[in-house]
């Protein structure tokens, strides 16, 4: 779908995708991804830490949404599965 496509564009999916089919090493690609889940990791760690010290300065147990679910993450899945179509794709063909 047109929002899926839009956000593997915004996250580099698409990019790293097309740097694998050029010839690029899968695992180089892959350890840039975790590179990437991780500092997002912690800048959301660091944001929920944030959120939740203003909360409790104003008196409030909690921040309303918790649970966020990282991107990255997803991008990172939808890509090892585009890899995995695409190695499907190619089986057999030489």
């Amino acid at each position: 779908s047109d929002p899926v496509a839009r956000m593997l564009r915004n996250l580099g999916i698409m990019d790293k995708f097309a740097r694998l089919k050029a010839g690029e090493d899968m695992e180089t690609l892959l350890a840039e991804l975790a590179e990437e889940k991780a500092a997002a990791e912690k800048r959301m760690a660091e944001q929920k830490a944030a959120l939740e010290k203003e909360a409790a300065e104003a008196g409030e147990e909690k921040p309303a949404e918790e649970g966020e679910e990282v991107e990255l993450a997803e991008a990172a899945e939808a890509f090892a599965e585009l890899t995995i179509e695409e190695e499907g794709d190619h089986e057999g063909v030489d």
